[in-house]
C-alpha cells in the first residue's frame, strides 16, 4: 500500500537504529558485515538523509551516531559524503526548516562529545588533500550561529554554542594528552599533518586559479612546485583526479581539447580509475562524476573514446574490442538523454534498446541480461551529464556507489 510507504520506511530505520546501537562497536571485527555496512547500509542511510522530514531525519541521524562514533576510520568516504553533501549542504543552505537545523546540531554535539571524533575530523579530512575541510566548515558554521546578528537569542544559537564547546573540549583533551591516536611520536604526527595541510592549501588555491583561467592555473601549479616546468601529463592528471573543488565544466572543456598534450592528459586521467569488476554503465557513471561533458560533439567523442579504451583494457573479456565499448558507451549516453530529457515524449523501451544494440560487439550481440541491466540502471538513476540536469539531485543507490568509487 503506497499510503504506508513512509511509515514502513520509518519503522525500518527505527529497527536499523536499534541494531546499529547494539553492535556498531563490534562490526569492524567481521569483514563481511563491515563490507555490508559500507555498501548497503550506508547507501540506505544516504538516500534517506536527503529529506526535510524531521521524523525521518531524526531516525537517519540516530543511525549515523553509532557509525560515526565507533567506525569512522572504516567508513571515511561514506561519512565524507554524508558530512559534505548532506549535513553541511543543508546547514549552509537558505530556507532549511528550523527543526531540521536543530536536529543536525544536536547530532553534531553528541558526536563531538565522543573522544577523538573532532580531532579525527581534522586529521582524516582537513589534512587530506583529497577531502573537504569538514572540521573548518563545521566550526565556521557554529561560530557564525552562536550569537544572532540581530534579534533575540534562540534555541538554535544555544545549541550551536553547546556543539562548539563540545568540539573545543575534544581539542583540549587532545592537547592535554587525554587520548592517543597513534604510537608514533606526537611531533612526527604533527609534522605529517602540517605538511599535508600545507600541500592541500596549495592544491585548493591552484584549483581556484584553474577555475578562473586554466592557463593561469597551470602557471600557479608550476610556481608552487605542484607540477614541473614544463608540466608533465601524468602530474596534471594526478592533480585533476584527486584535487577537490575543481570546476567540473572547466575540467571537461580542458580534457576534451584536441591538442596532443590535452589528449595525453585525458588518457593519464582515465588510467587513474579502477574499473575492474564494474559493468560499463557503472564505470561510465564513476568516470563522469568527476567532470561535465563539454557540449561540442568532437570533444565528447574524444572523451568517450578514451574512456572506452581504458575500460576495455581493464574489463574481463565481455567486449571484443575498444570500438565495441565505444559504441555501447555512446548508446548508454543516448539512452540516458532519452529517458531523462523532458523534451523527449516517446521514451525508448527495453526491447528497442536491445534491438538497437544487436551485433555491435564486432558482429556479435551482448547478452540480453547485460543490456537489460544497463537499461534498468540508467532508467532508474540518471547520469548527470551537464549542470542543467537538476532532476538528478537525489542520491540513489547507484549514484552513491559511483561517488564512493570516485
Amino acid at each position: 500500500d503506497s499510503s504506508n510507504v513512509d511509515s514502513v520506511r520509518n519503522r525500518g530505520l527505527s529497527i536499523l537504529q536499534v541494531c546499529l546501537h547494539s553492535c556498531a562497536a563490534d562490526v569492524s571485527r567481521f569483514p563481511a558485515i563491515l563490507e555490508f555496512v559500507r555498501k548497503e547500509i550506508m547507501s540506505v542511510i544516504v538516500q534517506n538523509a536527503v529529506t526535510h522530514d524531521a521524523q525521518r531525519l531524526s531516525l537517519v541521524l540516530g543511525c549515523l551516531y553509532p557509525l560515526s562514533s565507533n567506525m569512522y576510520t572504516y567508513l571515511k568516504p561514506q561519512l565524507h559524503l554524508i558530512y559534505n553533501s548532506v549535513m553541511l549542504r543543508s546547514l549552509e543552505a537558505k530556507g532549511v526548516p528550523y527543526d531540521v537545523q536543530e536536529l543536525m546540531i544536536e547530532t553534531l554535539t553528541d558526536w563531538f562529545r565522543c573522544p577523538g571524533v573532532v580531532s579525527g575530523l581534522f586529521c582524516n579530512y582537513d589534512c587530506d588533500p583529497f577531502c573537504s575541510n569538514l572540521f573548518e566548515r563545521f566550526l565556521k558554521y557554529l561560530c557564525k550561529n552562536v550569537f544572532p546578528a540581530e534579534g533575540p537569542v534562540t534555541s538554535l544559537h544555544r545549541r550551536c554554542l553547546e556543539a562548539l564547546l563540545a568540539a573545543l573540549g575534544d581539542v583540549s583533551n587532545r592537547c592535554l594528552g587525554g587520548w592517543t591516536v597513534s604510537a608514533q611520536p606526537r611531533s612526527h604526527i604533527a609534522e605529517q599533518l602540517l605538511a599535508n595541510k600545507r600541500r592541500k592549501k596549495r592544491c585548493l588555491l591552484a584549483a581556484e586559479h584553474f577555475n578562473r583561467d586554466p592557463k593561469k592555473g597551470m602557471q600557479y601549479l608550476q610556481s608552487v612546485g605542484l607540477v614541473s616546468n614544463p608540466a608533465g601529463a601524468s602530474e596534471l592528471a594526478e592533480f585533476f583526479r584527486y584535487t577537490p573543488n575543481i570546476d567540473k565544466v572547466m575540467l571537461g572543456q580542458y580534457l576534451g581539447e584536441r591538442e596532443d598534450f590535452n589528449i595525453e592528459v585525458l588518457k593519464e586521467f582515465a588510467q587513474r580509475f579502477d574499473f575492474k569488476g564494474m559493468p560499463i554503465d557503472e564505470a561510465l557513471r564513476t568516470f563522469l562524476s568527476t567532470f561535465m561533458l563539454p557540449g561540442e560533439a568532437q570533444k565528447i567523442d574524444r572523451i568517450v573514446e578514451t574512456f572506452s579504451e581504458e575500460f576495455f583494457r581493464q574489463e574481463n573479456g565481455l567486449f571484443k574490442s575498444p570500438s565495441a565499448a565505444h559504441v555501447l558507451t555512446f548508446s548508454i549516453i543516448m539512452l540516458n538523454t532519452d529517458q531523462h530529457n523532458t523534451q523527449v515524449k516517446k521514451k525508448m523501451s527495453l526491447e528497442e534498446f536491445i534491438r538497437n544494440n544487436r551485433g555491435i560487439n564486432d558482429g556479435e550481440s551482448f547478452p540480453d541480461e547485460v543490456l537489460t541491466g544497463i537499461f534498468q540502471s540508467i532508467s532508474s538513476d540518471q547520469i548527470v551529464l551537464s549542470q542543467s540536469d537538476g532532476s538528478a539531485s537525489g542520491m540513489g543507490e547507484i549514484r552513491f556507489s559511483a561517488i564512493t568509487n570516485r
